[in-house]
């Protein structure tokens, strides 16, 4: 059987269901929000850590991407105006969004391209940096099973040992301290 700290720490996708289960099991609702988390595989560059909100009662979901300076959160859409905005509004609304959805696909597709890159360890690093700079810890960091883990070959190097040493500037050094 794999030892623990030879499995990566990005689950595989997960159902809506899996993963309450997996923050449920793990005591996510009875704990403080983003006490306990997990990182799951979303796509070719982007994570989604996942934890529970007792504040909004429901699972919260933070999704990172790979840019050229490192894991970064993905950025958010412009907020859609209320029904009853001005015409001026919802103008305004329809540029910045087109804006940000050509944003967006140039984001996925530098994320993409430095996913197949390879992980550095300044890649790792900067993980780590954006999991504390958005309050998570390593004590409640989910490690998935084997079975449960990402099987997307550029995730083998984001080992649970990584998250022990934070003085190693390589592929060994702690992502969250």
């Amino acid at each position: 059987m794999e030892s623990e700290s030879n499995v990566s720490i990005i689950f595989r996708q997960l159902s809506s269901n899996q993963l309450y289960d997996i923050l449920e099991h793990h005591g996510a609702t009875k704990n403080e929000t983003k006490a306990i988390f997990l990182m799951r595989d979303l796509s070719a560059g982007l994570i989604t850590v996942s934890y529970y909100s007792r504040e909004h009662e429901m699972v919260q979901h933070l999704r990172l991407g790979l840019t050229e300076d490192g894991w970064k959160t993905v950025p958010k859409p412009p907020k859609e105006p209320f029904f009853t905005a001005t015409l001026e509004v919802k103008t305004k609304y329809i540029q910045d969004k087109a804006k940000f959805d050509k944003q967006m696909q140039i984001f996925f597709n530098t994320a993409k391209t430095l996913l197949n890159e390879n992980a550095t360890p300044k890649h790792l690093q900067s993980l780590g940096h954006e999991l504390r700079n958005n309050k998570f810890q390593k004590d409640g960091l989910i490690r998935p099973s084997p079975m449960q883990a990402s099987q997307e070959r550029h995730y083998f190097d984001y080992l649970s040992n990584l998250l022990l040493n934070e003085d190693t500037p390589s592929p060994a050094k702690s992502i969250v301290s």
